[in-house]
């Protein structure tokens, strides 16, 4: 359908994402064959997993960084928002949002 957009959920160890769960996002967002992909980069070492795709995408704007408040201490969110806000990326996905909504601190450290 025209003017309809495709995107993807990806597990963001590229190499990992495309032998054992065939998600060769890279080659889809680099050839256009996604409009974007929501990286679910559920992980403490958030930093080390936005320089490496930002080594690898043409486009890091047609990237949204998934961030989990479920394995993440309010602290550590507030400080992936900081991080991904002054990189280059489109935004942010919060998974999920039973784990913000049960524990409010979660919530407030979202909040500017």
């Amino acid at each position: 359908k025209p003017g309809l957009e495709l995107s993807a959920a990806v597990k963001p160890n590229i190499l990992d994402a495309r032998t054992t769960f065939h998600q060769d996002w890279v080659r889809w967002l680099n050839q256009g064959l996604v409009d974007y992909v929501c990286l679910m980069s559920y992980t403490p070492y958030l930093n080390k997993v936005l320089k490496r795709t930002i080594s690898r995408v043409k486009e890091p704007q047609r990237v949204i960084i998934g961030l989990a408040g479920y394995c993440l201490s309010p602290r550590q969110i507030r400080e992936q928002v900081q991080l991904v806000n002054n990189s280059p990326f489109s935004g942010i996905s919060f998974f999920s949002y039973e784990s913000i909504k049960k524990n409010p601190v979660y919530l407030q450290a979202l909040l500017p």
